[in-house]
């Protein structure tokens, strides 16, 4: 038999290789036509077997839009009704973002360890009004209930109080003797499996704006409860503290919250807003630690203490408040004076706001005299003022309850924070300051700063890191400092600031971003007092050509509260104006509010509000006629329309 010829080989080959492509597109279009591509399943968030439950609830269409983006994710910045998984308060106000949703661990995981029932989630999820959103926080340990046998824990789950439980002994009530031992490592395990189980089932469920993160007692940051009106609060906190692992410093329950931590970063992927709540005593040596840890994987902060101020601090030696810290030129959460500063609970809101997401939630049983406050709106805006200072993108606001005012009743409020929160100095409508000083019932340690959105004054350009330095600026801020001027149902009698012989006028520095930004025009709106005592003030600003007067007010003694405002054309705001001190750490500002006479001037707040733009019509044109011949003269009847659809 002839061997083929190489030529002949050739072909052959090709024809096997065409035979073999067209077997395989042949075997590719049966599948994709007779039998459709499915998605592999995912795997299993854990091993352990998972009840049916029912799924969630599908997420309203046609979400109305809830205005600017967030900083972080899919938070929708704003305010949300605390503790709302029964009468969902927030479904019918129109300036709350939505319902702060309290979830027990027994009601997801009542039975043998990792068999969820997802109802405790999906049904207040179903509650939810179009458009409105939620704040889970899944908590580990609340107050005892009556059951047959006794009480028991409503949050912890038995199998888990089972495991290596806290004894407690020499109750006062009849309370259980077995306490949730958060550092056993079978239940901590047992939590990170749920928290992964949640992320999987939640993550892109579009109703949830955040989750926060608990570790403790009602969330908080201990693992006993902190409420001194619990019956058996002291005998918990003893049982606990004589277990090896819960000893103070409290080194392992650091450990626990970063592990915790993670667990929420690893389910979430980023897909929802983290914040871990971090005030509270316990365990505080280490939350510079925390802090850093949760930072570097994208988590916030909460603080469930909000009020008016926070006019007393922990942090202290030798008359030096440790807080001053953070205005150390290069200071950061990885300085080696962090853990002293961040024992000010905050302060680590200071240092990175911007960065992570920032949430409050309020005291609404605390104000400066440590009384239920009698102006509720007072006491609720300047907390929200507060807030903002600190960085807030979410507040969670109380209704009324028994004993003590709630603070969702004031739209005002709400509406001026939901103009802010979730901003930063490029996407903020306008830049504020609102003036006060912590001096009105005493205090210890105190923030001693005017509370602003990115317009602050000179005296928090001062140093502050030594005793003192500390001394020097205190001085300025109690002799400017002023209380209870006007009337107490105004807001703006609660906290104001008045120039002194030691601090004669007020010098403002805009935000550069903000200021960069600006298109055209500024307006300048100051409220001010408007005194008997009569007398003029100033405002001065940098302008293209320097400094310059902006106006002069003179006070026709009406004794209240009054606002001017200056409309600025050549405003330049490039910190032109030079400081009062020459130990500020800012070369330049932007605004001054001079007093012009002997007689002090009060001063509450001071707005830099972009004027709207006039759209400039454009200018018009003329095109050259070009020559044309003369056409010979023709005669036409003109009808109405003609040429317009007959």
């Amino acid at each position: 038999m002839n061997s083929p010829t190489p030529s002949q080989r050739a072909l052959i080959i090709l024809v096997a290789v065409l035979a073999l492509v067209a077997v395989l597109l042949c075997g590719l279009i049966w599948k994709l036509y007779l039998f459709p591509l499915t998605p592999t399943p995912a795997p299993a968030a854990m091993a352990i077997p998972t009840m049916a439950a029912t799924p969630p609830s599908p997420g309203p269409s046609g979400l109305p839009e809830l205005g600017e983006a967030a900083l972080f994710g899919n938070l929708a910045p704003g305010m949300y009704v605390a503790y709302d998984q029964t009468r969902f308060e927030g479904n019918g106000l129109d300036y709350a973002r939505g319902s702060h949703l309290f979830i027990p661990w027994r009601r997801i995981e009542d039975g043998p360890r990792g068999y969820y029932d997802w109802t405790a989630i999906d049904e207040p999820l179903a509650r939810l009004a179009p458009g409105k959103k939620a704040i889970l926080r899944l908590i580990l340990r609340c107050a005892d209930v009556p059951v047959a046998e006794g009480r028991r824990d409503a949050c912890a789950p038995n199998w888990a109080i089972e495991h290596d439980p806290i004894l407690v002994s020499g109750l006062p009530c009849n309370a259980p003797t077995k306490r949730l031992n958060y550092l056993n490592p079978v239940v901590q395990q047992g939590l990170v499996d749920l928290i992964h189980a949640m992320g999987a089932r939640y993550g892109d469920d579009p109703r949830i704006a955040a989750v926060e993160i608990g570790f403790g007692y009602g969330g908080e940051t201990a693992p006993w409860p902190y409420t001194r009106t619990v019956c058996d609060r002291n005998q918990q906190e003893s049982a606990y503290r004589s277990r090896p692992e819960y000893a103070d410093p409290g080194k392992a329950w650091a450990e626990y919250e970063k592990r915790i931590i993670q667990a929420y970063a690893d389910a979430f992927q980023g897909q929802k807003a983290l914040t871990a709540l971090i005030n509270g005593a316990y365990a505080e040596r280490y939350r510079g630690d925390i802090v850093r840890f949760a930072v570097e994987h994208g988590v916030g902060f909460a603080l469930s203490s909000l009020r008016s101020d926070f006019n007393a601090n922990r942090g202290s030696a030798e008359n030096r408040c440790y807080w001053g810290f953070i205005t150390e030129l290069g200071f950061d959460n990885d300085s080696e004076r962090a853990n002293a500063a961040y024992l000010t609970e905050w302060a680590p809101l200071i240092v990175n706001k911007g960065r992570v997401p920032i949430g409050f939630e309020f005291n609404n049983r605390y104000d400066n005299t440590g009384r239920i406050p009698p102006e509720g709106e007072a006491f609720t805006r300047w907390s929200m003022l507060n807030a903002l200072d600190k960085g807030a993108d979410y507040i969670l606001a109380f209704n009324d309850g028994k004993g003590f005012l709630g603070n969702i009743r004031y739209p005002d409020v709400w509406r001026f924070f939901e103009r802010y929160a979730g901003r930063d100095a490029i996407s903020t409508p306008d830049v504020w300051i609102a003036f006060r000083s912590p001096w009105k019932e005493g205090a210890w340690c105190p923030d001693i700063y005017d509370y602003s959105w990115h317009l602050t004054s000179e005296l928090e350009t001062l140093p502050y890191v030594s005793a003192v330095d500390q001394k020097k600026v205190a001085l300025i801020d109690s002799a400017t400092g002023v209380f209870d001027i006007g009337p107490p149902s105004d807001w703006r009698s609660y906290y104001a600031r008045a120039t002194a012989d030691i601090w004669p006028a007020f010098n403002l520095d805009i935000d550069d971003a903000f200021a960069a930004n600006i298109p055209g025009d500024v307006d300048v709106v100051v409220t001010y007092f408007d005194h008997v005592h009569g007398g003029k003030w100033a405002l001065y600003y940098d302008s293209a050509a320097g400094e310059k007067l902006a106006g002069v007010v003179t006070l026709t003694g009406s004794n209240a509260w009054k606002t001017h405002t200056f409309r600025l054309e050549d405003a330049r705001f490039a910190n032109g104006l030079r400081p009062l001190s020459p130990a500020s750490r800012t070369s330049g500002f932007d605004l001054r509010l001079d007093r012009v006479d002997p007689v002090d001037d009060i001063f509450s707040m001071v707005r830099v509000i972009p004027a709207p733009v006039t759209p400039t019509p454009p200018a018009p044109t003329f095109t050259p006629p070009t020559a044309t011949p003369t056409p010979p003269i023709q005669e036409r009847t003109l009808r109405l329309q003609q040429g317009r659809d007959g």
